[in-house]
């Protein structure tokens, strides 16, 4: 299975979806012209992993923002992963003090029922995390 690897920009995040290292992550900004179309190939991606997924798998979120309609998206993917629970976990990034996205996390985690760590980050400190 062939990594799927985005470059970020100042409307999209970055994304690696690597399953030979095991690197499942998704960071920076999301607010794409059109949210649909860029996460289809990630969802896309997604959707053949699960078929075949490593026997544990570590997806990692770290967004500074992302808007309602990628919101809906990253949801999508998450739904797309709970064949995955029991070997699936989820690190969910959050710059501390940003409550909006700590709820998010939160929100997510209840909804799709995948195990969610929820961690705060302080960019000043820790800034390639």
């Amino acid at each position: 299975m062939e990594p799927l690897v985005v470059e970020a920009t100042p409307d999209s995040p970055a994304v690696l979806l690597d399953k030979a290292q095991g690197i499942f992550e998704l960071k920076g900004r999301s607010m794409p012209e059109d949210p649909i179309e860029f996460y289809k190939p990630i969802i896309a991606w997604a959707a053949d992993y699960v078929s075949e997924p490593n026997a544990v798998t570590e997806f990692v979120f770290r967004f500074e923002y992302f808007n309602t309609a990628s919101s809906k998206r990253v949801l999508d993917l998450l739904m797309l992963l709970r064949p995955l629970i029991g070997s699936i976990r989820v690190r969910w990034y959050f710059c501390e003090g940003d409550d909006d996205m700590f709820d998010t996390g939160e929100a997510f985690a209840e909804i799709t029922g995948i195990p969610f760590e929820v961690i705060p980050y302080n960019p000043l400190l820790n800034p390639t995390l």
